[in-house]
């Protein structure tokens, strides 16, 4: 999910108002949960580069219209590929807002980015529609705020649903104008059984190859489980602009890798 979720969603964002991040990060991963949760190396290192674009329009006092987009350069030993790794565009609709609290729910419709996941290695996107929704709740004050949403997406095919969450705490930095934010994401598959894509002959007998003798084919897993901590710098660059350098460490997970993921991004509002 990225720093993105830690802007307070459950605020209306305000007629006609605009909040736009940009966010740049490297993921890389030497290690793999398999699904009794034990640990192993990866037999090819992965690692990825992401673009991504987060913005916010508010329509009215109540709704909100969101737009979500990455581009990324994924990498794990004799593969790479690149390409769209999410297209999203939803609606928060705000039933509440009363300071010092808010509660609002939401939609979103994740749109396929065109790659075949039988003929594209490492994925960068699933090529799948899906549909999600769930609640927001955020309690803000002077020097501190809470910002919450749990939430459930469902895949039109590979691969499994999922429970989506995340808790974030932000905390003033004194009087600096600095703010340090706290994340826990928690993506959770309800499917352990669902099936993965079938790679073509050319590309499977390449990928059997690679990885004879180990596992670690961390990308195409069509369920996997993931609770993770992103800590977040939010430094004043101007009135309504900062700089955000971030870092995301797994916690606990199930069929996925394990790594890190190091960003930057930069904030605007207007």
């Amino acid at each position: 999910m990225g720093s993105l979720e830690t802007r307070g969603a459950a605020l209306p964002r305000g007629e006609g108002n605009w909040f736009v991040a940009m966010d740049l990060r490297y993921q890389k991963a030497d290690e793999y949960w398999d699904f009794s949760g034990d640990i192993h190396d990866l037999k090819l290192e992965f690692s990825k580069l992401e673009l991504a674009l987060y913005a916010e329009y508010g329509w009215n006092a109540k709704n909100t219209l969101v737009f979500k987009g990455a581009y990324a350069f994924a990498d794990q030993g004799p593969f790479d590929n690149d390409g769209i790794s999410a297209l999203e565009v939803g609606l928060i609709h705000n039933l509440y807002v009363d300071f010092p609290g808010a509660f609002s729910i939401y939609g979103n419709l994740v749109l396929p980015n065109g790659q075949s996941p039988s003929t594209h290695y490492p994925l960068v996107d699933y090529n799948e529609f899906a549909v999600e929704g769930g609640v927001l709740f955020g309690s803000y004050h002077d020097h501190w705020f809470l910002d919450s949403a749990l939430g459930w997406r469902e895949y039109f095919g590979y691969p499994s649903d999922q429970v989506r969450g995340y808790f974030t705490l932000g905390h003033n930095l004194g009087s600096t104008g600095y703010q340090g934010i706290a994340s826990l994401w928690l993506t959770y598959g309800t499917d352990p059984d669902a099936e993965g894509p079938k790679l073509e002959k050319v590309l499977s007998d390449r990928v059997n190859t690679a990885f004879t003798g180990s596992g670690g084919v961390v990308s195409v897993q069509p369920y996997y489980r993931l609770l993770e901590l992103n800590l977040l710098l939010r430094v004043p660059l101007a009135e309504d602009a900062w700089l955000t350098p971030n870092i995301t460490l797994p916690l606990w997970g199930r069929n996925t890798g394990l790594g890190y993921t190091a960003g930057v991004g930069v904030w605007l509002a207007f």
